[in-house]
């Protein structure tokens, strides 16, 4: 049996991929192709806890990837990717994972773009806070 947030984080890469998106499981590979977003996992909080489990807050972290186009800017390409994120995982609120309580609104930081002229890079941190229940074994 696979720890909740595997499955979590299983759960999102599939709705993201099935959605269309390029989807990269973590950071260290970067992206072959961009648009594209990264996922993994961030702080994993317990919010509420008793003998048979504890109910916790853990932060799913996407970071959203784009490079200009000749018909779209950073920010246009950053908003399309993050309109289809929150078409993708709000609706279906519990990810379809029975231990998921609730997918919450994301926070976003700053976007940072940087680039070498040639290939101008645009990065965008979203954080999802999803609630679940981890019941002890």
């Amino acid at each position: 049996m696979s720890h909740p947030v595997l499955d979590i984080l299983d759960a999102i890469e599939a709705q993201l991929t099935a959605a269309g998106l390029t989807v990269i499981r973590n950071q260290l590979r970067p992206a072959e192709s961009v648009p594209a977003v990264t996922i993994r996992m961030g702080s994993d909080d317990v919010e509420v806890s008793s003998i048979q489990h504890d109910d916790r807050r853990l932060e799913v972290i996407t970071d959203i990837l784009v490079s200009p186009s000749i018909k779209d800017d950073l920010d246009s390409q950053t908003l399309g990717v993050r309109h289809k994120l929150e078409q993708t995982l709000l609706p279906h609120g519990a990810l379809g994972v029975g231990h998921v309580l609730v997918v919450e609104s994301p926070t976003q930081l700053e976007p940072n773009y940087q680039g070498d002229g040639e290939r101008p890079l645009g990065m965008t941190t979203l954080s999802w806070p999803v609630k679940y229940r981890y019941r002890h074994p």
